[in-house]
C-alpha cells in the first residue's frame, strides 16, 4: 500500500494509482477477515502500522544513500538509479 501513493510527485495517472490503492486495501481487508477472524479489527491494526513502516523505509533509504555517497555501496545498480532519480 505504501507503493501506491497517488500523492507522489511525478505521477501522471493519479486516478489509476488511486484505484490500485483501493483494490489492494480491499484485498487486505478480505484477507484479514478471512484468515484472522479471531483477531478483532486486524485490518485497522495493520493500517496503523503503515506510518511506522513508511518511516523505517525512509530511514533505510537515507542510510543507503549515505553509504552510496561514501563509496560503501555499489554504484551501477537499478536500486541506485532509482534512488538518484527520486532525489532529483
Amino acid at each position: 500500500m505504501l507503493l501506491l501513493n497517488p500523492d507522489i510527485r511525478g505521477i501522471t495517472n493519479r486516478k489509476h494509482v488511486q484505484e490500485g490503492y483501493e483494490q489492494v486495501q480491499q484485498a487486505l481487508l478480505e484477507y484479514t477477515v478471512t484468515c484472522y477472524p479471531q483477531i478483532q479489527d486486524k485490518f485497522n491494526k495493520m493500517l496503523q502500522l503503515l506510518p511506522e513502516i513508511h518511516s523505517l523505509a525512509a530511514r533505510g533509504e537515507e542510510h543507503l544513500y549515505i553509504k552510496h555517497c561514501s563509496g560503501g555501496a555499489p554504484t551501477q545498480t537499478l536500486l541506485m538509479e532509482m534512488l538518484h532519480a527520486k532525489r532529483k
